[in-house]
């Protein structure tokens, strides 16, 4: 049986500014243990996090992140 501390999962969140997607990330990775396993530009100047975690940590760090962007 697999235990919800071996389950990983991703989550994403773009941003419609880099500062704000800089800012929502060191946000993120202060709050919860998770791993930026991407975060670039993209089209326009728009900006992508893609991180992985427990359940929890990426809930709460997308949670995070959607209130600071």
């Amino acid at each position: 049986m697999i235990s919800e501390k071996e389950i990983v999962v991703l989550g994403a969140l773009e941003f419609s500014s880099i500062v704000v997607g800089y800012m929502a990330m060191d946000e993120m990775v202060k709050i919860a243990p998770i791993t930026i396993l991407d975060a670039r530009t993209i089209s326009s100047g728009k900006y992508l996090i893609i991180f992985s975690g427990d359940v929890a940590s990426v809930e709460y760090a997308f949670s995070k992140g959607r209130e600071t962007g």
